[in-house]
Order: structure tokens, then C-alpha cells, then sequence
């Protein structure tokens, strides 16, 4: 039998035990978050981000888009899986309880979210990672109809948030997923993800999964990587699970599967079959009943089908019967009673989500006529019903005809609006992590049958790691090496000691024994903080690496919303550069904007400033054109905090631009590419905020920019401030 590896990473919102506040980021929250953990908690410095390994092999940062994150070690079982994902949220829980301070609505807490509901549209993920040795290319084909079906019993249950109305859905991630395939994780994402990052040596690749959700079923995570991990060990192998169910359109399958939760809806093969989301699981369920004793299958494999096939069958009577198990019957449950109390048939969403797309768009078409930008806002009753309503005459029509057929009237569309605020609360609440949440308090009130016997030891997996695998020395080495200074840094793959250039290697996943050896060469395992000293030719190091050289690279990796690899790239670079140029060279403020740049496209904002408020200092007696990027930085980090008074900076900028020219000292580009930078404030702040950023952009670019700029109010009302005018502090 083969041993296998692989791990879930869940992205947890945080917030207030408020459904609409939830998906908010705090700044100050997150970074508490992190001091609390490298205060209380045993860890070693992640060499590439701000993140720290834990003693029990995981691994807990802050990912793009300011929220936290927690990557479960390598496990070799699905046992392990659930028991590390329960760890990792008692660790966390704790990290609230003794290090989060409270807040006016409550002591913050951490969600479950897999859609945020405010009205931003966001999605997070819990993306999972298995090792295997297959054809990445030959995947595709096999996999995907097993990760389009298995939503069946893998779905979070909840509601597609880019809809003005109510649209239940098993997977509501399903619904921000565009493609088939795709190498992008935030925007065109795809069900299968070609990002290869292996993490590892000998020969592995990573199958990176990010179209899953977080779950709080035991039995559905367990499920999700148990039957996840057989259909990769068989296309390892070379069986081809996938063959006779590959779908013509997945996308639209998968969609078409989400919407139905009596599982009975079809979709198109390319072999001209029309099959259920469940027939395409049996499918692959019988591929691994016929290999679950093969040599190249786990040991468990055969307890996988089993219950694999007991939930299919438990399916197969309807989704009632998987109430108390999986989650989205179990939230499909608590959304219909709370219907009927609320006097709403369910029958009737469809039909008022109909109506309320229909309102939202005859709002945003007047809007538009009178100049102004589409409306923001969940729809509300009193603004279409309002006699003053800018669609009264279209509210008039559509209530004599479409309404009337559909045996509905106006009176019922305040109940339905609130009745969508309440059923988004109760989804957010499911998957609040402790006691608070409702999930928690089903289970522990007996309501629920989820659990899989042999998970246990939660307490245990806090503090210690599996026992197969890297992990289990990561862990040992966390334990040893953690409190030393800085000394030490950690990835998946090894142990870096900083102090004595030397690396323990774990690129080897299944690695025992390991031991310290010099730091090898360049692109063999870099260590993360960049390599110091000059070449040496006894020694066979290899030269520096050009920090300029770095610094394009990680903008290439900025653009393409690779924003971990930027980082460490400008990291690197600014280490290295800071040892060759003199203190007051133009490359070093510039440099750290750039990085401040990064942080603040993940939102790591705090952090941004810190860098962004150091690069001004550095330019302090030689402002140039860089100076005004860092401004622009500046502004947009005060917008980005709530803090709408920027007058001091755009002061200062107004200064600044009066200089003609403006030059760029330093050999450092004249034009400025930030597309990308942009495209992420056009998304996060009001219209008139980055409509001012984008005009300062131009004016930064171009001379002629600045008369545009010239007309825009915030701009206008900012009077000149001296560039040494001091920064406050924070």
C-alpha cells in the first residue's frame, strides 16, 4: 500500500459576531492576531511572508486580502485532515480569546465564510494540496468531473451572494468560479488549478484544489480529501477514473448541480450521456472499489468507498435524509423552517429573486439618467414602493402583470427582503468557530450526526505533529529552535539557520532523519532571506543576486497576483541592496515602497505603512518622483483604514508636483505600471476615493494629468503643505 500526503488551507473570515460585518478586515485585529501568536505560541519565522510554522507543522499567516489563514501539516489520512483543521481553529480560538481585544459590538470572532454577504461579492476558499507523482497534464481530464460532482456531499450549503434576491445553492463558491482550467486563483478561477508550486523535491508535484469550501461536517471533510486523494493516486497509477464522464461544459455543470438540492439535475457528457452529480460519483466510486486493495492505493482506501458509498445512498432518498450530516442539507434545513416562520413559502424564492433582480436593475438604469454612478446597497422596500420612487410607473406595471401571475403582491416584498438579511445571518453564524456559532450549538446540543469515529485527540494535535511525514520533523525543529532571535526561518520544504548559512532539508515529503548542510546554491533552496556576501570561487557560492533583477521580477509577480512570490523577492532584494548603495541612494526608498506597494495589494496594511512611512524618511532632502509614489502610497492606505483625512499628504503632493520637471532620481523608471494596483482601490473604495488615485496616477505619469486632476473637489480643497512637514506617527 502507498502512503500519500497532502493538507487543507482554510481562509477564515474575522469580525464581529455580526453577519454583515463579518467579512470586514481589521487591520488592528489581524495584526494582533499575529503578535499573539509569536508571543504565546511555539513557532518559527515563515522565511516568506509574515507568517509562522507551529509546532504541530502547520502554518498561520495573513494571505492576500487581509485575512487569516491556517494550513493544516501534511497528513497522510483523512483522520488527520479533520483532526489538524480542528486543531488549527481551537489554536485560533484561543489566539481570540486571550489576544483580540473586544470591540463595541462584541470580542471579535472567526467565520467559516465561503461568501461574504455585505455586498462586496467576495468568495473565500479553503484550497486543498495532494502530492502525487502523475502527468499535471493528463489531471484535467480525469479530475474534474469529480470535482464538479462531489459538491453533492463536499457543498457548504448557503447563497449565491452576487444575487439581489435569494438563490440557495450546495456551493456557494460555485458561483465565483469561471473556467474550467485556469492558473488564476482570485479572478477567471478555475475548477482545476494548473499552479504547480510542488513544495517539495524528488520528483512530486501539488495538485492544488482551491474550488473547495470550508466545512463543519466531520464527515464532509473527511470525505472531500479521502475521496480526493483515491482519484489522484489512480490517475498516478494510470487508471482513468475520469474517462466516459467528462463533461462538455463543466462550468455550467457544476453550476447546474449547485442549484438543485434534490441532486437529481443532468448534465451533458461529451460522450452524449446526461448524468447526476451522484451517477458521476458512482462512477468513480466503482473505479475505486476495483483498486482500493491495489499496491498504489492508501491503506484506507477501502474505508473510504465504504463510507463514500453510504452517502451517496443516504443522497439517494433525498436530501432530508442528510439533514443532520452534511452542511448544506443541514443549512438547507434551518433556511426552511426559518421560511415558514417567517410566512414566506420557499417555493416563492425564486419568483421574488425574479422581482428583486428586475427592481435592482430599473434602479441602476435611473440612477445612470441622472448622471449619477449605478446605485450601492441592498435593495429595500420603502425605496421602490415610495410614491417619489424613480420607478414608481415601472412598479406600477410589473405589479399588474408580473406579480398578479405569479399570485404575489407588493406587501410581500418587505417580508422576503427580510427574511434574505436573516437567512444570511444564520448562514454566517453556522460557521462561526465556538460556541456562539450555530453549527456548534446543534452538535453539542446532540442534533447532529457528522462526526467519523478514530478523528479525537484534538488536543493532542494542537501541540504535536502527525506522525508520517515531513511534518513531524518541522514540528520537532519548531520546538527546538523557537525563541532564538530571528535566527532560524521555516518553509514546507526546509529549516533555515540564518546565522550560519546552513539549511536542514525537507524536500524529501516523507523525509525521517535530516541534517544541517551549507546553504546550496541558487535556485537548490534559496534561503528566504537572500543569500549575503560576494562569490567565492574556493567555495563554489555563486554570486549575489542583482537586486534590480529581483525587484522587476517581483513586480512581473505582483501583476500576475502572485503576491507571496513578490514579497519575498522584494524582500530579498532590499536585504542585498541595503549592504551595496550608500544611505541616502534612491533605490532604497524606492525599493520599499514597492514592497509597501505588495503588502498593500494583500492587504497587509499595517505593515504597508510601516514601509511606505520608512521610504519617506529615507527621501527626506531629495524628493523626486518617487517621493510622489509614495504619496500616492500614503493616500491610499488612509483611504483604505477608514481614515478619509488625507490633507496632509495631498498637501504635501501639491507641493511636490509644482516641481518641473519632476525627475526620477537613481536610474529608476520614469513611468509607473500599477494597473493592477488600481483595478484592486477601484474595487475596495468609494468611487470618488479612487477616481482621486487614479487621477493622481496620471498626474505622476504625465504632466498633462495634473490639469485633470486640477478638477477634481478633494484636490482642489488641499492646500500645499512643506515636504518636511513631519509625519504623524502610526
Amino acid at each position: 500500500m502507498a502512503e500519500r500526503l497532502f493538507g487543507i488551507e482554510t481562509e477564515y473570515a474575522l469580525g464581529t459576531a455580526d453577519a454583515r460585518a463579518a467579512s470586514r478586515q481589521h487591520v488592528q485585529l489581524l495584526d494582533a492576531l499575529m503578535r499573539g501568536a509569536r508571543t504565546a505560541l511555539p513557532h518559527l519565522p515563515d522565511g516568506v511572508s509574515h507568517g509562522v510554522f507551529l509546532q504541530n507543522g502547520a502554518r498561520l499567516y495573513v494571505d492576500c486580502g487581509g485575512h487569516p489563514e491556517l494550513a493544516t501539516p501534511e497528513c497522510a489520512d483523512p483522520w488527520d485532515v479533520v483532526r489538524y483543521v480542528r486543531a488549527g481553529e481551537s489554536i485560533l480560538l484561543r489566539l481570540a480569546r486571550d489576544h483580540l481585544p473586544r470591540r463595541s459590538k462584541g470580542r471579535p470572532a472567526f467565520f467559516r465564510s465561503n461568501v461574504d454577504y455585505s455586498g462586496t461579492r467576495t468568495t473565500w476558499g479553503c484550497h486543498e494540496s495532494y502530492m502525487h507523482r502523475a502527468d499535471p497534464a493528463r489531471l484535467p481530464r480525469q479530475i474534474i468531473p469529480h470535482l464538479v460532482s462531489r459538491l453533492v456531499y463536499a457543498g457548504a450549503g448557503g447563497f449565491d451572494n452576487r444575487s439581489p434576491g435569494l438563490e440557495f445553492t450546495l456551493s456557494p463558491r460555485t458561483a465565483h468560479m469561471g473556467q474550467a482550467v485556469s492558473s488564476d486563483s482570485t479572478g477567471q478561477r478555475g475548477i482545476f488549478h494548473t499552479k504547480d508550486e510542488p513544495l517539495c523535491g524528488h520528483g512530486y508535484h501539488r495538485l492544488h484544489v482551491l474550488c473547495g469550501e470550508s466545512l463543519c461536517s466531520e464527515l464532509a471533510i473527511w470525505l472531500k480529501v479521502g475521496t480526493t486523494a483515491l482519484v489522484v493516486a489512480m490517475c498516478e497509477a494510470g487508471v482513468c477514473p475520469g474517462d466516459g464522464v467528462e463533461l462538455r461544459v463543466p462550468v455550467a455543470a457544476m453550476r447546474s448541480f449547485a442549484a438543485d438540492p434534490t441532486c437529481s439535475a443532468t448534465a451533458l457528457t461529451v460522450g452524449g450521456e446526461q448524468l447526476t452529480a451522484i451517477a458521476i460519483q458512482r462512477r468513480y466510486l466503482a473505479q475505486a472499489e476495483a483498486h482500493a486493495h491495489a499496491p498504489f492505493m492508501p491503506p484506507w482506501a477501502g474505508e473510504v468507498c465504504r463510507r463514500w458509498r453510504a452517502v451517496l445512498d443516504t443522497l439517494d432518498g433525498g436530501w432530508l435524509a442528510a439533514s443532520t450530516t452534511l452542511d448544506w442539507a443541514m443549512k438547507l434545513a434551518l433556511y426552511t423552517a426559518q421560511a415558514r416562520r417567517r410566512g414566506v413559502a420557499w417555493t416563492s424564492l425564486p419568483w421574488w429573486t425574479e422581482i428583486a433582480s428586475t427592481l435592482v436593475a430599473l434602479l441602476d438604469r435611473a440612477h445612470r439618467a441622472e448622471g449619477g454612478p449605478p446605485r450601492g446597497g441592498p435593495l429595500r422596500a420603502d425605496e421602490v414602493l415610495a410614491p417619489a420612487s424613480p420607478i414608481a410607473a415601472e412598479v406600477a406595471t410589473m405589479g399588474s402583470s408580473l406579480l398578479r401571475r405569479r399570485g404575489l403582491g407588493w406587501d410581500g416584498l418587505a417580508p422576503f427582503l427580510a427574511l434574505r438579511d436573516e437567512l444570511f445571518e444564520i448562514d454566517t453564524r453556522f460557521g462561526q468557530l465556538g460556541g456562539d456559532g450555530i453549527f456548534a450549538a446543534l452538535d453539542q446540543a446532540g442534533a447532529l450526526t457528522h462526526h467519523v469515529d478514530g478523528v479525537g485527540d484534538i488536543e493532542r494535535a494542537v501541540g504535536d505533529p502527525p506522525a508520517i511525514g515531513r511534518a513531524r520533523l518541522r514540528g520537532a525543529l519548531v520546538r527546538e529552535l523557537s525563541g532564538h532571535d530571528g535566527r532560524y526561518g521555516c518553509g514546507w520544504d526546509g529549516v533555515w539557520d540564518w546565522q550560519e548559512g546552513k539549511r536542514l532539508d525537507l524536500s524529501d515529503p516523507f523525509v525521517t532523519v535530516a541534517e544541517w548542510k551549507v546553504q546550496p546554491g541558487e535556485g537548490d533552496g534559496v534561503p528566504p532571506r537572500g543569500r549575503r556576501g560576494g562569490p567565492d570561487a574556493r567555495r563554489g557560492t555563486p554570486a549575489v543576486p542583482d537586486p534590480v533583477t529581483l525587484n522587476q521580477r517581483a513586480l512581473e509577480h505582483r501583476r500576475r497576483d502572485e503576491l507571496r512570490e513578490a514579497e519575498r523577492l522584494l524582500r530579498q532584494a532590499i536585504e542585498i541592496e541595503d549592504t551595496q548603495v550608500a544611505a541616502d541612494s534612491p533605490k532604497r526608498p524606492h525599493r520599499r515602497n514597492n514592497l509597501a506597494i505588495v503588502l498593500l495589494r494583500a492587504g497587509m496594511l499595517a505593515e504597508a505603512g510601516r514601509l511606505n512611512a520608512e521610504a519617506w524618511r529615507l527621501k527626506a532632502g531629495q524628493h523626486d518622483l518617487t517621493s510622489g509614489r509614495i504619496l500616492f502610497v500614503r493616500i491610499a492606505l488612509r483611504f483604505l483604514l477608514g481614515e478619509r483625512d488625507a490633507s496632509l499628504y495631498l498637501g504635501q503632493l501639491k507641493t511636490l508636483l509644482q516641481c518641473d520637471p519632476l525627475e526620477c532620481l537613481g536610474d529608476i523608471a520614469a513611468t509607473w505600471e500599477i494597473p493592477d494596483v488600481l483595478a484592486m482601490l477601484h474595487a475596495a473604495l468609494p468611487a470618488a476615493e479612487a477616481e482621486l488615485l487614479v487621477r493622481v496616477a496620471e498626474a505622476l505619469d504625465d504632466r498633462a494629468g495634473r490639469e485633470a486632476l486640477d478638477a477634481v473637489e478633494a484636490w482642489i480643497g488641499a492646500a500645499a503643505m512643506p515636504l518636511d512637514t513631519p509625519w504623524p506617527e502610526g
